[in-house]
């Protein structure tokens, strides 16, 4: 399975007609002084917000610019979204749910094209994810201590889910 995503992340070029704007935009990202608005062909591009190019202008940078470079970060929202999905289950209804959740996290085809297209979905997942666990925590803990942890969790998961895809990251975790 893993042979799997690292060939679909790692092992081809751009798709898609987005994918290439949004590395164009992230390889603007890496050596543009200023951060705060992504450049899309010199021009203020603001229809997302910045996050996913952010932190792949980190090993754009740093290792080149290859399509497999700027996908780099999408191995990490993986692994977080895989996580945050384990974990809840396994607060929720054990650890044996917790090892099914976030194997089917894994294995789910959604899943596996968010995590190797460059876009901001990628993030967005990972932050609702976190988002969702921490909700939980809060929601059910057994003292202060342990309430203020699991919503500041929330939040800070929030912010950065905001900051990858706008307020679309507050929908999940505000209904549930």
């Amino acid at each position: 399975m893993l042979a799997i995503w690292c060939v679909g992340m790692f092992g081809r070029g751009y798709w898609t007609p987005d994918e290439p704007r949004e590395a164009d935009i992230a390889w603007r990202m890496s050596w543009q002084a200023d951060k705060a608005v992504p450049l899309l062909e010199g021009e203020a591009f603001c229809e997302k917000p910045p996050l996913t190019y952010w932190l792949a202008a980190v090993p754009v940078r740093l290792l080149g610019t290859a399509a497999w470079v700027a996908r780099l970060p999408n191995l990490l929202y993986a692994m977080i979204t895989a996580l945050g999905v384990g974990l809840l289950a396994r607060r929720s209804a054990g650890r044996l749910a917790g090892i099914v959740g976030a194997a089917a996290m894994s294995t789910f085809l959604l899943s596996y094209q968010v995590a190797i297209w460059l876009a901001t979905d990628a993030p967005l997942l990972a932050a609702v994810s976190v988002a969702l666990l921490g909700a939980y925590r809060g929601f059910y803990a057994a003292n202060t201590r342990e309430r203020l942890r699991g919503y500041s969790w929330m939040h800070l998961a929030l912010g950065l889910g905001f900051l990858s895809k706008s307020a679309a990251a507050w929908m999940v975790p505000a209904t549930a």
